[in-house]
């Protein structure tokens, strides 16, 4: 009985912490803790905007409701990276559970090691002892950024008022925590699908319905990950638009257009990456069984073509069944060379892409906008 509790434990991809412990007794979903999330931020960022009267723009400060940054912030961003990180946990067991139970997972022992000690990765307590410490530093980081390079023209909303300044921190440490998880998280199940196709351990079929040798569950979850290209890809199209509002014109520095020129940049290099990061080690795994498949018909076609060259002139019909066997890998071997080498489909592709060019699309039309407004003032 202890030995079966024992396998399940150690099969359940969730994280150490508390917030997870807890999370995973409870009957929520991530969006109702995200949901939550965004509540309590509205309420305590707009009561505190009126009560030390930040609402608007003034001399000191931009004023909250124009602060799109903290917007981005305080209703997308720290929302959704919550969402993410639980996201994440779930999607784990529920990726592993799915290629076991369809038996795309051969060599049981060598595999369920693997996964095994995936899983004691995930429950690990150092991934909370390394998160802590990037959180630290991330919102030390943070505050020392504001005291070394102070804003030159209309501060942050919080920024001259202590006591925002300080809560709103304080509030934003666990989420430098929950997105440090998540990227831990990310690179355990990255390395745990590497090391089963490194051990050739998936199973792969290459006329399966799915097109992607059928594995497009993982190629799902890769898809997926676009979510998390949308959060940041909205964060800078709501940081950088100061840039095209006319509401404030001193804050058309220098620094912001840099500023987001750099992320936007760092934005279309890492997009195709996250994508393409749990997918290659599989990608490569295809490609070598794709080229292995195709080396045996290439084999058996130059050994017919070799005893063809000694029979041709001795035995028709010995030469014509070598014939109609030769012709017979010439076809099986242009349906190899259709075999998928990517485990995801254009279901999936479509779906990523469409989620990470979505805050694109967006920016280019709001500067598209804003440009023939401008000509029509003109």
């Amino acid at each position: 009985m202890t030995k079966s509790r024992d396998k399940v434990s150690i099969l359940n991809f969730q994280n150490s912490d508390l917030f997870s412990k807890w999370f995973f007794t409870q009957d929520i979903s991530p969006q109702t803790i995200g949901l939550a999330v965004l509540i309590f931020n509205l309420v305590t960022n707009i009561s505190l905007a009126f009560k030390y009267n930040v609402w608007e723009t003034s001399s000191l400060s931009i004023g909250y409701r124009r602060d799109f940054a903290s917007l981005a912030v305080d209703f997308i961003a720290e929302p959704l990276i919550i969402i993410g990180f639980l996201w994440i946990q779930r999607k784990a067991n529920a990726l592993i559970h799915d290629l076991k139970n369809s038996n795309k997972i051969k060599n049981f022992k060598i595999s369920q090691d693997i996964l095994t000690e995936g899983a004691k990765r995930f429950s690990s307590r150092n991934i909370c002892i390394y998160s802590i410490i990037l959180s630290i530093l991330g919102m030390g980081g943070f505050v020392m950024s504001i005291e070394l390079f102070p804003t030159q023209a209309y501060p942050a909303w919080h920024i001259n008022i202590p006591a925002i300044f300080w809560f709103r921190n304080m509030i934003g440490l666990p989420f430098y925590f929950f997105l440090s998880t998540f990227l831990f998280d990310l690179i355990i199940i990255v390395s745990i699908l590497n090391r089963l196709a490194n051990g050739r351990s998936f199973i792969i079929e290459p006329f399966h319905n799915d097109k992607a040798g059928g594995l497009s569950s993982i190629g799902q979850f890769a898809s997926n990950l676009g979510y998390i290209l949308l959060i940041v890809g909205i964060f800078i199209f709501l940081f950088s638009l100061p840039l095209f509002t006319d509401y404030n014109p001193a804050s058309k520095i220098s620094n912001l257009a840099i500023g987001s020129s750099l992320m936007i940049f760092a934005y279309l290099l890492f997009s195709p990456f996250l994508f393409l990061f749990p997918l290659y080690s599989i990608h490569k795994a295809m490609e070598k069984y794709k080229q292995e498949r195709l080396d045996e018909t290439s084999k058996e076609l130059n050994n017919l073509f070799q005893e063809l060259r000694k029979i041709y002139s001795d035995d028709s019909d010995k030469v014509k069944l070598v014939l109609e066997r030769i012709n017979q890998l010439e076809d099986i071997t242009e349906k190899i060379e259709r075999f998928p080498v990517w485990p995801f489909n254009i279901t999936n592709l479509r779906k990523f892409v469409g989620l990470a060019s979505a805050p694109l699309i967006t920016g280019i039309l709001s500067w598209g906008l804003d440009l023939v407004f401008s000509l029509f003032r003109k």
